[in-house]
């Protein structure tokens, strides 16, 4: 009986996601569970103030189309799934953008969209807090028919400010906003990210209704250690963890990690194995950022500054604010500013990035083929599905005339009869 093999080239692809639909801890979309592979997306160019410089950190119009150009390719190559914008603005055209994540259904990159709330509001004040909720109204309204649009996250950490935590007109009024974006857009996802008061969230737990989630930014150092029990015991909706990471520059040395800052890179791809061991509680992490920010701390807006805030669960005991990106901006005059990764680029490559090529393997049986799928990264309880090109419709339909078209969670392989059978396959990551 003779034996051969051959090598077939594997489109991956991803679900595209729709409705909404929280079951317990966990979200599905489109009837699939949803598990975040996220970045914090603000591509903030070298020389601009996100505090005084328009647009004031809104880089998703036309207007910054070659930003999303130069990124939306690398974050792809990482195998990211979603991306967490910041300073959103209501009014403003974001179809552009929206369109370049959403790629024609091709590895699209979900978008929730984000913008700050003053935290010295007035939150018993109704005519603030309907000021408020019509800008996140709006948000929710630009998105809510867009292939790309995932959700709406409401402000920002306001929680921490003006003893806002421990306000219950601060949760009532957020439960307002969040009713009026459900309201408007009951298919969207609807969150707010808080900071890691977990107390907050179990004194206020019952009065966020209209919350689908949770989202807390967590900044504990090299492990999330008892974070993810603490938050079980706070709260039974599902959990975003839509900030983490671990700043480049060791602050005890005064220069960045070594090694284009292989460390901090471990840390967080261990962070991230971290969350995926607890995914019965967390719906995935939104790695804080792709770029670093020169504006952040004190200093020049077109250099690097140290600054920040002490942190005693980093190895250095300080958080420095321009060093958290994937990549760093690298000014290239009359042109775009050019990106440069850091060793955690190729860690999420690693990591969450995709296979282009599959192994196809004729069993004894020669009518029979084997799918060694050992290399699509499928998790435990994810499943994948067998394809084939259909020139006819040219579309890509379900390769049902084999034993069993779908495989089981777990399962690595699949073996099928393809007697007579010609054409372009596919295997089909479903999480």
């Amino acid at each position: 009986m003779r034996s051969s093999f051959c090598f077939l080239a594997i489109v991956i692809v991803y679900p595209i996601y729709g409705g909404l639909d929280v079951r317990g801890r966990e979200l599905y979309v489109d009837g699939a569970r949803f598990l975040a592979r996220g970045v914090c997306y603000n591509p903030t160019p070298i020389g601009d103030d996100v505090n005084d410089d328009p647009p004031h950190g809104d880089y998703f119009s036309s207007g910054y189309a070659a930003l999303h150009a130069r990124d939306l390719p690398y974050l792809r190559m990482m195998g990211i799934n979603v991306l967490r914008v910041y300073n959103w603005e209501p009014g403003v055209d974001h179809s552009g953008f929206l369109d370049a994540c959403y790629n024609n259904g091709q590895q699209p990159l979900l978008v929730l969209v984000n913008r700050w709330i003053d935290p010295g509001s007035d939150w018993s004040n109704a005519a603030v807090v309907a000021n408020v909720e019509s800008q996140f109204v709006g948000m929710a309204r630009e998105i809510k028919d867009h292939p790309a649009g995932l959700g709406v996250i409401i402000g920002n950490e306001v929680n921490e400010y003006n003893g806002n935590g421990l306000k219950p007109s601060f949760w009532r009024a957020m439960n307002r906003i969040a009713e009026a974006v459900k309201a408007e857009a009951p298919d969207l996802l609807v969150t707010m990210a808080i900071t890691d008061r977990l107390q907050q969230v179990a004194a206020f737990d019952a009065e966020l209704t209209a919350l689908d989630a949770w989202s807390v930014q967590v900044y504990r150092g090299s492990r999330f250690g008892s974070f993810f029990s603490e938050y079980a015991s706070a709260s039974s909706k599902p959990l975003l963890i839509t900030e983490f990471g671990y700043d480049t520059y060791d602050n005890r040395a005064g220069n960045p990690y070594p090694d284009n800052g292989s460390y901090p890179a471990d840390i967080v791809v261990g962070l991230i194995e971290e969350s995926w061991e607890n995914r019965d509680i967390c719906s995935g992490v939104f790695v804080f950022s792709y770029l670093d920010g020169l504006w952040k701390a004190n200093g020049s807006d077109t250099e690097y500054d140290p600054g920040g805030n002490v942190n005693p669960g980093f190895e250095d005991g300080f958080a420095n604010e321009e060093w958290w990106g994937i990549f760093r901006p690298i000014a290239t005059p009359g042109q775009v500013d050019a990106v440069e990764p850091k060793a955690l680029f190729e860690g999420l490559k690693e990591l969450w990035g995709q296979p282009q090529v599959l192994s196809l393997k004729l069993s004894e049986n020669e009518s029979q083929w084997h799918f060694d799928l050992e290399r699509l990264p499928l998790r435990q309880d994810e499943v994948a599905r067998i394809e084939k090109w259909d020139e006819q419709s040219r579309s890509w339909v379900h390769f049902n005339r084999l034993e069993g078209s779908e495989l089981s969670p777990g399962k690595r392989s699949l073996r099928f009869s393809i007697e007579k059978e010609a054409g372009l396959f596919r295997a089909v990551a479903l999480p």
